[in-house]
């Protein structure tokens, strides 16, 4: 009798452990169902608010601190991954951005193991390069490629996914005639 009560329960157990991993798992797929409408952002940081400042090893083994940056110039965040294609095709186009504008890049690659070499052929001198899974969970970034716009007070200016490098040169095209029509008036 005690082995058919023992029998039982572990089945129950083994049931409800099984419910509660199906539950998990509907449950991610509506949140990536939710992150992939478009004009939907689920980004903790918004318009206005101060970012996280970081401090995190370059690729050449100096140390990038945010908090300089800014000191310097607005700060362009760029999120990527490795494995993704649309930001292996936008990466070899910042080198338009580098010439035209006026402001420091910083490309946040967010796969925890992968091979820099790839990336670092493609991009431009003067652009810093980490690897910081922990930047983005603080950035609350959900996909990438993701631009972040910091302006030199460490406000979070605009951010977006992008699509496309033309999408990236969209914004930082919008940004560039803004700041022309704040010098005019």
């Amino acid at each position: 009798m005690t082995d058919l009560i023992l029998i039982t329960t572990l089945i129950l157990v083994l049931a409800q452990l099984w419910l509660v991993f199906m539950l998990a798992r509907l449950i991610g797929q509506f949140l990536a169902k939710i992150r992939s409408i478009g004009g939907i952002t689920l980004t903790g940081l918004q318009i206005g608010e101060q970012v996280p400042l970081f401090r995190e090893w370059n690729s050449k083994r100096e140390k990038v601190i945010l908090k300089e940056l800014l000191s310097q110039n607005k700060v362009l965040l760029l999120f990527i991954s490795t494995t993704c294609q649309t930001c292996k095709s936008i990466l070899p186009e910042l080198k338009k951005v580098v010439a035209n504008l006026d402001l420091k890049i910083v490309v946040i690659n967010t796969a925890k193991h992968s091979n820099d070499d790839n990336i670092l052929e493609v991009l431009p001198s003067g652009i810093e390069y980490i690897r910081s899974p922990e930047v983005m969970e603080s950035y609350d970034v959900s996909r990438v490629p993701y631009a972040f716009m910091v302006n030199q007070e460490g406000i979070l200016e605009y951010h977006s996914p992008l699509s496309s490098f033309n999408a990236l040169w969209g914004l930082l095209a919008n940004e560039n005639r803004s700041n022309d029509n704040k010098i005019i008036s």
